[in-house]
C-alpha cells in the first residue's frame, strides 16, 4: 500500500485534490477531521493545551473553543508552533492507526491530507509527497470564504504559515492551482491515475 502525503498552505486547494484522489480509488484521511476529533476526545491533549494557553480557550462545557484558540495562534507564529508541538503527537497516533487499518483492509493507496505533514515529520512516512500551491490573493479569498472571516484575519492566518517554498522544496510533486477549479481537478486526476497505475503494477510484481 502506498501512502501519499498531500500538503500546502491553507486555501490552496488540498481538499479539491484529495476529493479527486478519493474518486480514483484512494482512501482519504483528512487531518483536519482527525484534529477535530483529538480536540474533542483526547483528555491528555486538552490538559496540555490548558497548561499552555490557559482556560480561555475552552467553552463553559469544557470543549476546546477552536475560534478562540485560532485567534491566539494565528496572530503569533510562536503560539502556532506551540500548538503544533502539543497536538502533533496525538494527531499522528490517530493517523497511523487509520493508515494501518487501511493496510489491513487491503487498500491500494491512502492520501493523508494535512497542512502540517512536513512540520510533524509525517512526510518521512509517506511514499510520495504532493504539494498544492496558489497565489496569495487566491489564498486570502479562499480563506475568507471558507472560514467566514475578514481580510485582515485571513492575512494573519496566512502569514502565520510557512511560505510556499517550504512545501514545494520538500515535495516530490507540486500541483499549481493557477487556473480554474476544473484545471486543478484535471491535473489531480492525471496524477491520481498515474499513482493508481503504479500501485497496480506493484501488486502484479509482488
Amino acid at each position: 500500500m502506498r501512502i501519499i502525503g498531500l500538503t500546502g498552505r491553507s486555501g490552496a486547494g488540498k481538499s479539491t485534490v484529495a476529493g479527486i484522489f478519493e474518486s480514483e480509488g484512494m482512501v482519504h484521511i483528512d487531518c483536519d477531521r482527525v484534529t477535530a476529533r483529538v480536540l474533542e476526545r483526547s483528555e491528555g491533549c486538552k490538559r496540555e493545551l490548558a497548561e499552555h494557553f490557559g482556560p480561555g480557550i475552552f467553552t463553559p462545557d469544557g470543549a476546546v473553543d477552536r475560534r478562540a484558540l485560532g485567534a491566539i495562534v494565528f496572530s503569533h507564529s510562536e503560539q502556532l508552533e506551540a500548538l503544533n508541538r502539543i497536538t502533533h503527537k496525538y494527531i499522528l497516533e490517530q493517523v497511523r492507526a487509520l493508515v494501518e487499518r487501511c493496510r489491513r483492509e487491503g487498500a491500494p493507496a491512502v492520501v493523508v491530507d494535512g497542512a502540517t505533514i512536513i512540520e510533524s515529520g509525517y512526510d518521512r512516512e509517506c511514499d510520495l509527497l504532493v504539494a498544492v500551491t496558489a497565489d496569495k490573493a487566491y489564498l486570502i479569498t479562499r480563506i475568507m470564504q471558507r472560514d467566514r472571516i475578514g481580510i485582515s484575519e485571513a492575512r494573519a492566518r496566512l502569514e502565520a504559515q510557512k511560505p510556499d517554498d517550504f512545501y514545494t522544496g520538500a515535495a516530490d510533486i507540486t500541483l499549481y492551482n493557477d487556473g480554474s477549479v476544473l484545471d486543478l481537478q484535471a491535473r489531480a486526476k492525471t496524477l491520481a491515475r498515474r499513482i493508481m497505475e503504479e500501485c497496480s503494477a506493484h501488486e502484479e510484481d509482488s
